[in-house]
């Protein structure tokens, strides 16, 4: 009898795991994104020289750094946080890409109503050894995925992103 209750409350435990790993899922599966035609064109890259006093801002809800490195491990992209202009202690997230080759950085910028300016960089990744992606929220519920080539020095692609109308 001891080994039904003991074989009962695994499976139980067992079974209320799983579900909850089925709800995290669905959950997170539950973002929908459309391309973006009017922000497709909108971003910039250019030559740049941040301050080497800037320190590379970590990762949104994570304590790791932003830094990443593509699989060719020819390009880091990461995001720096630049004493604003307007504003005391205030900064602005932007996307940089060293090339290691060169040792060029490039500035990722030019979204608009000034995003980078209010909101932080989320999601940075490689696609390929020359697609750069990366996502702004300006809220819980709406953002933007952007794509970038740094090959060709052009974005390629944004998408809205959002949790609604579903």
């Amino acid at each position: 009898m001891a080994k039904l209750r003991a074989c009962y409350r695994t499976k139980l435990w067992i079974t209320a795991c799983a579900a909850s790993l089925l709800l995290c899922a669905d959950a997170a599966a539950q973002y929908r994104e459309e391309r973006d035609a009017e922000l497709a064109n909108v971003l910039s890259i250019v030559k740049n020289d941040p301050d080497p006093k800037l320190k590379i801002e970590p990762t949104p809800g994570l304590e790791r750094s932003s830094l990443v490195t593509n699989r060719a491990k020819t390009r880091k992209a990461y995001v720096l946080c630049v004493p604003a202009t307007k504003g005391v202690g205030k900064c602005d997230s932007l996307v940089f890409v060293k090339d290691i080759a060169t040792q060029a950085i490039y500035l990722v910028s030019g979204e608009p109503g000034g995003f980078e300016r209010y909101r932080p960089v989320d999601s940075l990744k490689w696609v390929t050894n020359d697609i750069l992606s990366f996502e702004r929220w300006t809220g819980p519920h709406f953002g933007h995925r952007f794509v970038v080539n740094l090959k060709s020095k052009k974005q390629i692609a944004a998408y809205m992103l959002t949790d609604r109308g579903r």
